[in-house]
């Protein structure tokens, strides 16, 4: 007598077995979406996040650094900085003696940072919608506070907040002399 064991599978039993299939990836692929999605934030969240460590890092090491050297010209008395809510030009100390440093924000809201009077670049950042703001004194009798420019002074701000308007705030202290 022989055997029937080794024809396969019938036809009944293929359908319902694609049946459960079809009803298995129906359930699974939305989830593998929202689970690639959610992947795709979280990452997007550490880019962020890694940005704005080093553009901390990096305006710490930049700005509070900043030089308070008097300059003494004919028709100009007063320290070499320049406070904008879009640029800041300060002194660095250089390998080879004071450079000039800028940081400043481009049209496409890019940070640019640059040194010398070719504007060596030093890094950038894109898209890093801040503003510039500096505390302190602007005139002698008045009370410390926060202005949008820090222009014609004769003392570096204390505090430079660069400040997106939603997140928290980076502030660098200046150390500057007094």
């Amino acid at each position: 007598m022989k055997r029937h064991c080794d024809q396969g599978f019938t036809l009944l039993e293929l359908l319902i077995s694609l049946t459960i299939l079809s009803l298995a990836m129906t359930l699974l692929i939305p989830s593998t979406i929202s689970i690639l999605e959610g992947s795709k934030r979280f990452s997007d969240k550490l880019v962020a996040v890694d940005q704005r460590n080093r553009l901390e890092n990096l305006l710490n090491k930049n700005l509070s650094s900043a030089l308070s050297i008097k300059i003494d010209y004919k028709d100009y008395r007063g320290v070499y900085f320049v406070g904008r809510p879009t640029i800041v030009k300060y002194l660095f100390p250089g390998e080879n003696g004071p450079e000039k440093r800028t940081i400043e924000k481009d049209d496409n809201g890019s940070i640019l940072f640059t040194r010398r009077i070719f504007k060596d670049e030093i890094a950038s950042f894109k898209n890093t919608q801040i503003e510039f703001f500096y505390f302190g004194k602007i005139k002698p009798r008045e009370n410390k506070k926060w202005h949008a420019t820090w222009v014609g002074n004769t003392k570096l701000p204390e505090l430079i907040k660069f400040s997106n308007g939603r997140n928290n705030p980076v502030i660098i202290k200046v150390w500057g002399e007094d």
